[in-house]
């Protein structure tokens, strides 16, 4: 192209290119893009005049860092006003950033606040929540009153839907899980609730085998039916009244030697001894002889394994006095005085545990025991002899010092040892004299009869 028209067109559009490409550079338009802008720029100038890339003419430049730095091919007012642009523009984005990294903080706050206010936490610790998912209109439940539930219980971690359940149980019992015991504690007839619990509150570290793996947390849909009120012992008959004890003793055993669950296991036990205690208003009459020392047989039972409970527990106090009430109960019975021998020896009672071991080894008929406790005997035994001897040996230091007088082993006084000769005249002097006194006893007998 020539002609100074041409000039000042070229002018004009090289001034207006300038702008297009300041403009591109502040869009954030890539290499690539200015690489095919460029091109079509250059179609509009003279073909005899050099290109010019639009990184060479770009205000904007990267240095060896990468950074964007200014072109120094720009007017210095022009300079001034694209840096202050720049400055604005990435305080923007900045500005931007920190606005969405704050609303999505506060949402995610937010939402952490309102799932934990929509569950309760019943122990304070996380560990066993509640939600109501439909409120109930009746009366909510005592413990020690009988109650009806149906529930869906859940694995979370397994992504495992456990079958529908239906139970009636008395709270506070311990005849089912702990969660169910006190969370149901908490809910209103017709209610419905989602229970989350940690795996202490359900089937513990061991699991329930096949279908739930040791430390399960669970998930528990549950619904509240029927509350039925508390149980009336009193007026049930005796058989009824055995029964239910019956059962709360079968818990407890579950719990103690199945479960290792020690402490839930002595409190079936001790509802299980309740029940049928006489002072609590059970009704003996017209039972027969038979049934009531099935009963007392019975009772001394369940003290027993309240004390294996309390012994496994350390609670060794509590442990002697269980097993005394099961002595007293059935005296003859075999394992009351073992569980007795056992709690005292913790408590350093040596000789009673030993009186104990004696008799429940005369009280074993069977012999199912008989090996073990001639062998607690034969160790107990050294225990206490050796136990003797160091208190005899504390007491002497005591009175005689570090170097007591040795009493037990007094000095023997040997006999002198005696000649032939002396003993021959010894002997003649005894026969002698024994001659002198048979003549002297004849002539006494001659002068009296003369």
């Amino acid at each position: 192209m020539s002609g100074t028209g041409d000039v000042g067109q070229d002018a004009q559009t090289k001034a207006s290119e300038e702008g297009d490409k300041a403009n591109l550079v502040m869009n954030g338009v890539n290499k690539d893009d200015d690489q095919s802008n460029s091109n079509e720029l250059s179609q509009d100038g003279s073909q005899n005049q050099p290109q010019k890339s639009l990184k060479d003419e770009s205000p904007v430049q990267n240095n060896s860092n990468g950074n964007a730095v200014l072109g120094d091919n720009l007017d210095p007012t022009v300079k001034e006003e694209t840096s202050q642009t720049i400055c604005n523009h990435e305080h923007s984005q900045e500005q931007n950033e920190t606005d969405k990294t704050e609303e999505a903080s506060s949402s995610e706050n937010k939402t952490v606040t309102e799932e934990k206010d929509e569950f309760m936490d019943i122990l304070g610790n996380g560990t066993l929540l509640k939600k109501v998912i439909v409120k109930g209109s009746g009366n909510r439940p005592q413990m020690g009153e009988e109650v009806f539930i149906k529930y869906v219980p859940e694995i979370p971690e397994l992504e495992t839907v456990l079958p529908e359940e239906q139970l009636e149980f008395v709270l506070g019992d311990g005849n089912v899980v702990q969660a169910l015991d006190l969370a149901v504690a908490l809910m209103n007839v017709g209610e419905t609730a989602i229970i989350i619990s940690g795996y202490k509150y359900m089937y513990g570290e061991l699991g329930l085998q096949p279908d739930i793996p040791p430390r399960s947390n669970f998930k528990l849909t549950v619904e509240l039916l029927t509350n039925k009120g508390p149980l009336d012992y009193p007026a049930m008959d005796f058989e009824t009244r055995f029964s239910l004890a019956k059962k709360k003793k079968d818990r407890g055993n579950y719990l103690l030697v199945k479960r290792k669950e020690y402490f839930p296991a002595l409190n079936s036990y001790t509802k299980a001894s309740k029940i049928v205690d006489p002072t609590l208003g059970c009704v003996f009459n017209n039972v027969s002889p038979e049934k009531l020392q099935e009963l007392l047989e019975f009772r001394a039972i369940v003290h027993c394994n309240a004390s294996l409970a309390n012994f496994k527990l350390e609670s060794y106090d509590a442990a002697e006095k269980s097993a005394q009430e099961a002595c007293l109960l059935w005296p003859s019975y075999s394992k009351a005085h073992w569980r007795l021998a056992q709690a005292q020896e913790k408590l350093g009672k040596l000789e009673e545990t030993i009186k104990n071991y004696k008799l429940a080894l005369k009280f074993d008929t069977n012999n199912t025991n008989s090996k073990l406790f001639h062998g607690e005997l034969e160790r107990l035994t050294k225990i206490l002899k050796k136990s003797k001897a160091s208190e005899k040996e504390m007491y002497s230091k005591m009175f005689w010092g570090s170097n007591p007088p040795n009493m037990d082993n007094k000095p023997i006084l040997k006999r002198k040892e005696e000649s032939l000769g002396s003993w021959v005249w010894k002997t003649g002097v005894t026969v002698a004299g024994a001659g002198l006194v048979g003549l002297a006893s004849i002539g006494i007998y001659k002068y009296i009869n003369h």
